[in-house]
């Protein structure tokens, strides 16, 4: 027992005068943690950055416009600055049409060196071909675009994408509510929306995966030249899709709508039963063909347009990205489309024209109003009739 103690003892007295040394081991041990912790943040903050620069898309901030019980949310970028989210809207609101949304960071004020501002065109402006203006003053035209999303008053979650030049939403952020907007005078551009399909989580991973596939192959629509090179990348991304849906044991699918600007020139292309349109001299065209049962009936003369309102088969798609690889995708396209400055194109998914007539769209189109008070306008409207479905809208305004 003695020795014990006597053990202890001595073990205390060493412990004592070795003290000092440990508590400096300690001290350094904290700082070599603390570092450690800050590098790992950094590297955090640094990753969430490069995923947002890469993909455009910010976490959706509620802009304060609230319509019918459901808010329409606003992306805006991330700036590293004081201003309250109030003070923001008040300023973006107080941009005149005239000058526009600069850079492409969505709603953001920041500049980009390698564009200009957006000159938004009033309606009834004078159309003038681009191709002229293009070889005066040798600039590509300036396309100014807006998109709003919404996964509508009854669905549980969204499957509509988008591709804004470069942006789209992020898989786990697609049931949030956005709108986002760019400008850019680069010569070659592209646009597009994307309707899922597959219900679940399997939709909105088909119209994810579309547009990102799309942003993959951004190097290569410089080398479109026609028709032919346009469907082929097409079916490289549909049999993408329908790999990944053998890989997961589910069967899925998406609409695509898109434009693709190259120089003064542009091309538009559609699969499945999303749109484009064209006003033109405040004349609403559509410029796509849908691909559905009651759009074939349509062509041979077996109903009227009425007839096809209500038609049991409106909705079931011939067409999409996706489908087996032995089968073959077959885009309709509109080559070596003239780009005319005052033009105003519309993508959308059915969500809209479901719900809102062409007619009902030229009008709201062509009101002397901000493109952010009209594309939430065409949303309301869609909400006010029901919101039935998932809603896409993307306007761009050719503008110079």
């Amino acid at each position: 027992m003695w020795n014990v103690w006597g053990l202890s003892g001595e073990i205390l007295k060493k412990c004592g005068e070795k003290l000092p040394e440990m508590i400096v081991f300690s001290v350094i041990l904290l700082l070599i943690l603390l570092y450690v912790f800050l590098r790992i943040k950094r590297k955090r903050k640094n990753r969430k950055k490069e995923i947002f620069e890469q993909t455009g898309y910010v976490r959706p901030t509620p802009s304060g416009d609230e319509e019918d019980g459901h808010t329409v949310m606003a992306a805006e970028a991330a700036d590293e600055t004081a201003e309250s989210s109030a003070e923001k809207e008040r300023k973006l609101s107080e941009v005149p049409p005239e000058e526009g949304p600069q850079g492409q960071e969505g709603t953001s004020s920041r500049k980009d060196p390698e564009q200009e501002p957006a000159v938004i065109p009033k309606p009834d402006s004078q159309n003038t071909p681009v191709s002229r203006e293009a070889q005066s003053r040798q600039e590509h035209p300036a396309v100014y675009g807006i998109v709003v999303n919404s996964k509508g008053l009854v669905r549980a979650n969204n499957e509509d994408n988008f591709y804004l030049n470069g942006k789209y939403m992020r898989l786990r952020k697609m049931d949030n509510d956005i709108i986002a907007s760019g400008s850019s005078r680069k010569g070659v551009q592209l646009y597009a929306v994307c309707d899922g399909m597959g219900g679940t989580a399997a939709g909105e991973e088909a119209s994810f995966r579309a547009v990102r596939e799309l942003a993959a192959r951004k190097k290569m629509y410089g080398r479109i030249s026609d028709s032919g090179d346009l469907s082929s990348l097409l079916q490289k991304i549909s049999d993408r899709i329908y790999e990944e849906s053998v890989e997961k044991k589910r069967k899925s699918g998406t609409t695509v709508a898109m434009l693709l600007v190259k120089n003064d020139k542009a091309m538009l292309a559609n699969v499945g039963d999303s749109r484009i349109y064209l006003l033109r001299d405040r004349k609403l065209t559509q410029m796509s063909l849908d691909h559905t049962k009651v759009q074939k009936m349509l062509s041979m003369g077996l109903i009227t347009p009425e007839d096809a309102k209500t038609s049991s088969v409106r909705h079931v798609i011939t067409q999409y990205l996706g489908m087996p690889a032995a089968i073959r995708v077959y885009p309709y396209i509109v080559p070596d489309h003239e780009l005319r400055k005052g033009d105003v194109y519309v993508l959308c998914s059915d969500g809209l024209t479901d719900m809102v007539e062409d007619r009902g769209m030229e009008e709201i189109l062509n009101k002397n109003q901000k493109p952010e008070e009209t594309v939430k306008e065409l949303l309301k409207t869609a909400l006010e009739k029901g919101g039935r479905d998932n809603v896409t809208i993307m306007l761009l305004y050719i503008t110079g």
